[in-house]
């Protein structure tokens, strides 16, 4: 089980490596994010392949789009639970 210790950790060092940012909640009740901690990991772990990538020369359209919609589609939930408070 992910604590929200975990999760702010994850964030913050996602948020560190590139332009892809994820929101920050307003509120300090994070327990409806937790369950986005393994995915952020996972996207994370992408991520830092994807600036190996980019660091190469080269671009991956593919990876960036997968990390981009993630990004997106967690900022929504985010913000919609920022909206209610």
């Amino acid at each position: 089980m992910n604590s929200v210790y975990d999760y702010i950790d994850i964030v913050t060092n996602f948020n560190s490596l590139n332009s892809f940012q994820i929101n920050t909640l307003y509120s300090t009740n994070y327990k409806p994010l937790l369950k986005y901690t393994d995915d952020i990991t996972y996207h994370f772990h992408l991520l830092k392949k994807y600036l190996d990538v980019i660091n190469q020369g080269f671009n991956d359209d593919n990876l960036a789009a997968e990390i981009g919609l993630f990004v997106y589609s967690l900022n929504r939930d985010i913000d919609r639970l920022n909206e209610i408070g």
